[in-house]
């Protein structure tokens, strides 16, 4: 028994051992595997990203030699615009960056490209909207608007993501990522070298995507475009119902001048980031605002004055008077202009009434109730401002205050 023991102690080292051995040498194969795999991958880059072929008739009486130019429109490359907003003091200009994010992904190498920038939309429709009977006592069911380049913009999809190994979670280089609609490929990408991939821009509705171990490299560009210094007003504007929190913004009067584009905006304050923000250059008004940042060296506080307010029932019927007191605290070392909101609630039944009791010096708007207060605060001062409405309402009503 001792025997045949020790035979089978030694037998099953023996298979261990070869078990091991070839554990190893499957891993070893594995990595010798990815490596042709990568060089194979390298070398069928681009084969499946969608292309266009071009074909061209030259029609010569005589026999000639010379260069020939090819110009092409493809909707697989744009740009969008990008601003950089700096300043370092409320008494300064502010200086403003104009970039361009420019993406393609044709699947072409654009090393060393002329590039121009237009904020045309070549592939925008110049139909006319269609005029439809109007009625004044029927709903309309659908509208017809002129596309702007805001919207053509937000109609452009995006498709991002980064491929991994399920197995190891290494990053997956050189993978075909391709777009496919009704079966016929609409557009296409592949993975960097870190596995990662951008595909743009995508029309609305519905794709498939197809992936397969082939692909190029490509990726975005931002460029400067120029840089300049604007005069502008700067302004601090708190909503405290909605936020405690004191704004800075830069008030821009002659703004058409500048030749914006709707799109994000970086703020720099003293050199360091301070926050994102979006222009919309669409707008209408006169007067362009961006948000800066964010100051805490300006405090808010806004409280119900519970010794004034009352509440009184006579029968079925509610009569509630509400004050509200707003005390701000500027720590600043340099005078301010505060633009303090706030509003009196609105009602749309008859049953329930809201009067004005005391507003102050806030200017009223009566359609929307917004109320608004202009302060001048001296360094390290502090001021208060009050208001109080009047609520008559049924008992059975539901009011929020």
């Amino acid at each position: 028994m001792r025997q045949a023991a020790d035979f089978y102690r030694e037998r099953l080292t023996e298979i261990a051992k070869l078990k091991f051995d070839n554990t190893i040498a499957i891993r070893e194969a594995q990595k010798e595997i990815r490596k042709i795999n990568a060089n194979v991958n390298a070398l069928l880059a681009g084969t499946k990203i969608p292309q266009t072929e071009l074909l061209i008739f030259v029609d010569a009486s005589s026999i000639v030699s010379g260069k020939l130019d090819v110009e092409y429109f493809t909707n697989a490359a744009g740009w969008k615009p990008l601003y950089d907003f700096r300043f370092d003091a409320v008494n300064k200009p502010l200086e403003l960056v104009y970039n361009a994010n420019v993406y393609q992904s044709t699947g072409e190498d654009w090393n060393e490209v002329e590039l121009s920038l237009t904020e045309g939309l070549p592939m925008q429709k110049t139909a006319l909207p269609e005029f439809d009977r109007w009625y004044i006592n029927r709903r309309t069911t659908s509208s017809v608007k002129a596309v702007r380049s805001q919207d053509y913009q937000m109609g452009i999809g995006t498709l991002k993501g980064t491929l991994l190994d399920s197995q190891t979670g290494e990053p997956l280089p050189f993978v075909n990522i391709v777009l496919q609609r009704g079966g016929q490929q609409i557009n296409g990408s592949s993975t960097d070298f870190d596995g990662n991939y951008t595909i743009r821009p995508i029309d609305s509705g519905v794709c498939d995507v197809v992936v397969s171990y082939v692909g190029y490299n490509g990726e975005d560009r931002l460029l400067t475009i120029k840089t300049e210094k604007v005069p502008v007003e700067f302004l601090y504007r708190a909503i405290p119902k909605v936020d405690t929190d004191v704004y800075l913004l830069a008030r821009i009067t002659d703004w058409g001048n500048l030749q914006l584009l709707s799109g994000k905006s970086t703020i720099y304050f003293q050199g360091a980031y301070s926050g994102e923000s979006n222009i919309d250059a669409e707008s209408v008004k006169d007067t362009l605002e961006i948000a800066l940042e964010r100051d805490e060296n300006i405090l808010l506080e806004r409280r119900l004055n519970k010794e004034l307010s009352t509440e009184q029932t006579f029968g079925s019927k509610v009569k509630k008077e509400l004050h509200w007191e707003i005390a701000v605290r500027s720590n600043k070392s340099h005078p301010i202009m505060l633009e303090l909101i706030d509003q009196l609630p609105l009602s749309n039944d008859r049953n329930i009434i809201v009067e004005a009791l005391d507003i102050g010096e806030a200017k009223n708007e009566k359609e929307t109730g917004k109320l608004t207060w202009e302060l001048i605060l001296e360094p390290n001062s502090s001021k208060q401002v009050n208001f109080s409405y009047e609520l008559k309402y049924p008992e059975s009503a539901l009011v929020h205050n």
